[in-house]
């Protein structure tokens, strides 16, 4: 109600007088068919109002203060990534996070479970015993599904031309190992495996070079299937059951099948591109999932990225563990507490490490002191400290340390989920709280 807004205190209605500029800029005011003034005649209006908000502003500066931060699944897997060199699927590890107004890094949202705190720790242990490469680990299946509405009769992004089908698969393989595949093929309603009728070939290959062929149909599985359907997709899942030796670390995983041609079918035309009527026999095979176990019988904890990141020196000797441990233990904490590190929280992850030590020696006692870091409230939360000595309600700059941490921890092109923090005010203050 502008009648009743008193021009003559701008700061006392400065929510009001806002969104009066904003109209003005947009020339949404006055109204279409009203009496409008001249453009200079606007400009002052204009130029008066911003002039007396700005001018109250900054006599009067407000930035708040900033609440502490828990870092959310997507920023967790960035911190890891940037920490360790080391790729993880968060959603597999943590729950999704609450979200407000649409966006899941709000502080005030990011509350603390017990059951939470559970998770971390489980998530610490499995990053861990992966970055480090635990030797004890033991064999684990994986199963990575074909999404149901991909058609699989062309190219999927990301495999070699020539192919059709199946899936990409990138995994970090935790040791040098053999790991068993199994290629499970898309069944109809009624159990029978489809594309029968015409003899194809699926591949595995890693890292663009092939390890695995086989056939898949044909005369002999298509009359085997009419004879019993059960016993032929017993044999053809054994067919494409292949035990392959990879090097530890991350690989591109390919399965798809040869292309054979482009010539068009005798099928009739469907409305639709994709052939998801799993009533149909006929067409092509199509890959529903591939299971990868392992590792099994590992040979060698291999040489990774996350290693190489991690063991930034090697003892020599039994005297010199101790402090290549402390200076290993003290590089990973300064970047993973984003900022100096106190002696007593580097003397506490030293007792970790030593108690993992005299049970299983040198690694395993650096990566129990790696599962304690990625499940310490400096890693999971982010505080920017009140200065010493800051009376109540004065502003006071934010130090670099905290600064480059709110920028730092929210990034990551590769995150999964929509992940946004706003940036600090021009003057990059805080009001400290009272």
């Amino acid at each position: 109600m502008l009648d009743k807004a008193d021009l003559n205190d701008i700061p006392g209605g400065a929510q009001t007088w806002e969104k009066v500029v904003m109209k003005l800029r947009g020339g949404m005011m006055p109204p279409l068919g009203r009496p409008k003034p001249d453009q200079a005649s606007i400009d002052s209006m204009v130029s008066l109002l911003e002039t007396s908000l700005d001018k109250a502003a900054a006599s009067h500066p407000n930035p708040g203060r900033a609440s502490l931060h828990r870092l959310n699944r997507t920023e967790y897997g960035n911190a890891v990534r940037d920490l360790l060199d080391i790729e993880v699927d968060v959603k597999e590890l943590l729950p999704p996070d609450d979200e407000s107004n649409g966006f899941d890094n709000i502080a005030d949202v990011l509350k603390v479970s017990p059951s939470l705190l559970e998770q971390y720790l489980g998530a610490s242990r499995k990053i861990s015993a992966l970055a480090v490469g635990d030797p004890s680990i033991i064999p684990l299946k994986q199963i990575y599904r074909v999404p149901p509405d991909r058609a699989q009769d062309e190219e999927i992004e990301g495999l070699p031309l020539g192919t059709r089908g199946g899936l990409m698969i990138h995994e970090n393989f935790p040791l040098d190992a053999e790991y068993q595949f199994d290629i499970v093929m898309l069944p109809n309603v009624l159990g029978y495996m489809k594309g029968l009728e015409w003899p194809h070939q699926v591949e595995i290959a890693v890292d663009g070079e092939r390890v695995f062929l086989a056939p898949v149909g044909g005369d002999d599985d298509n009359r085997a299937s009419d004879a019993n359907f059960a016993m032929a997709a017993d044999m053809i899942d054994a067919r494409l059951r292949a035990r392959i030796p990879i090097k530890a670390g991350p690989h591109a995983i390919g399965v798809a099948f040869l292309r054979k041609n482009a010539s068009e079918t005798a099928e009739p035309l469907e409305l639709h591109a994709y052939d998801h009527d799993l009533q149909n026999m006929n067409g092509n095979p199509q890959v529903d999932h591939v299971d990868i176990t392992g590792p099994l019988q590992p040979t060698n904890i291999g040489d990774t990225p996350s290693r190489r990141r991690i063991f930034t020196c090697r003892p020599a000797s039994a005297a010199d563990e101790t402090p290549c441990a402390r200076r290993i233990l003290s590089t990973l904490a300064h970047r993973a507490y984003r900022g100096p590190v106190a002696a007593a929280d580097l003397d506490s992850l030293m007792g970790f490490y030593e108690t993992a030590r005299k049970k299983s020696g040198f690694e395993a006692g650096v990566q129990n002191a790696l599962h304690v870091m990625l499940a310490t409230p400096k890693f999971l939360f982010r505080a920017e400290p009140d200065p010493a000595n800051v009376p109540s309600g004065q502003i006071y700059k934010i130090d670099d340390l905290a600064l480059a941490s709110v920028c730092r921890s929210s990034s990551g092109a590769a995150s999964p989920t929509k992940s946004f923090s706003p940036p600090p005010n021009k003057a990059n203050s805080r009001i400290p709280p009272f």
